[in-house]
């Protein structure tokens, strides 16, 4: 996911950032975590959808069909980053529920994207645990646009 932060001025302070999503399917019988981390290299949008072959657009293992293969599947992230959890990169933890938001604060994150010191080049949601899961969230698409994704900052300067 990606949203152009080019609104809000270089020297702004961000207070608060959150990225919001609607889950409205969940089955996941393990721990329901998810991960948020900042992706570190520029990708395109996909064409695809679950069931297609995308003919252009990122994939899971692809930043672009045909240009070439993310160094880590899912998007390439700069583990080295510490944003209150330690040197491993990751921004936000989150809890998954059926027919609610899931909220991530990338307040840090944000921060360093409008401030120039890293790219803005989106992020990655990764789950924790792995094994056989389906979470569904409503995507910018969505008919009902008070469902879509969200970006709420809040900054001043």
């Amino acid at each position: 996911m990606k949203a152009d932060l080019s609104q809000i001025p270089e020297s702004a302070t961000i207070n608060k950032a959150e990225l919001k999503l609607y889950c409205y399917s969940l089955r996941w019988p393990y721990n329901p975590k998810l991960d948020l981390y900042g992706v570190t290299y520029t990708w395109e949008e996909g064409t695809g959808g679950y069931y297609q072959t995308p003919d252009s657009g990122a994939t899971w293992y692809q930043y672009n069909v045909g240009t070439g293969d993310w160094a880590m599947p899912g998007g390439d992230v700069d583990t080295s980053m510490d944003f209150g959890y330690g040197p491993n990169g990751l921004v936000s933890e989150a809890v998954m529920q059926e027919d609610s938001w899931v909220t991530f604060d990338i307040t840090g994150l944000a921060q360093k994207w409008v401030s120039g010191e890293i790219e803005n080049n989106g992020v990655l949601i990764q789950a924790i645990q792995r094994g056989y899961n389906a979470a569904r969230f409503y995507s910018s698409e969505y008919a009902d646009d008070g469902l879509r994704p969200e970006l709420v900052i809040e900054y001043s300067y």
